[in-house]
């Protein structure tokens, strides 16, 4: 099953998942499922970040919201960025330069 994170379920599962319900975790946790975060909840916590909304215990070692999308595609997409910006170099992707 494909399945797509709401981004309160996604921060949820990354920082406090006793907050998600059994039936979500057990999901979660079955690898013939695939996962998926959407750009749009990516750009949504950074916006809330930078407003003070939310605080994150996701890694936040770059603060261009653009990068980060880029960064995010990257992780989930598995791809490999090419770029000469050695903040990347702090997240878990595959990069050329």
């Amino acid at each position: 099953m494909d399945l797509l994170f709401d981004t309160h379920s996604f921060i949820w599962w990354a920082d406090e998942p006793t907050k998600l319900s059994r039936a979500a975790l057990v999901t979660l946790e079955d690898e013939n499922n695939r996962l998926f975060v959407s750009d749009v909840s990516i750009w949504e916590m950074q916006i809330k970040v930078q407003l003070g909304k939310i605080k994150l215990k996701l890694p936040f070692h770059h603060k261009d919201p653009f990068d980060r999308l880029l960064i995010a595609q990257s992780i989930i997409e598995d791809f490999t960025i090419i770029t000469a910006d050695s903040e990347f170099s702090v997240y878990p992707v595959k990069l050329l330069w």
